[in-house]
């Protein structure tokens, strides 16, 4: 089995701003958490990580 690391969190969301912007990634970040975690009672700061990873694995894969 291959072990693929994945990326430290904190260099997804400085890829990704630097794709997006600063304010850009916030209304993405903000979006995403309203449509698919909000209703299920799920903090965003929970949530941010996921949301970090799916964005980052669209952009980059």
């Amino acid at each position: 089995m291959i072990n693929i690391k994945k990326p430290d969190i904190k260099i997804v969301r400085e890829k990704l701003e630097a794709k997006l912007g600063k304010e850009g990634l916030q209304n993405c970040l903000l979006s995403s958490y309203e449509r698919r975690f909000k209703s299920k009672g799920i903090s965003l700061q929970e949530a941010e990580e996921e949301i970090l990873r799916g964005y980052y694995k669209v952009i980059y894969s």
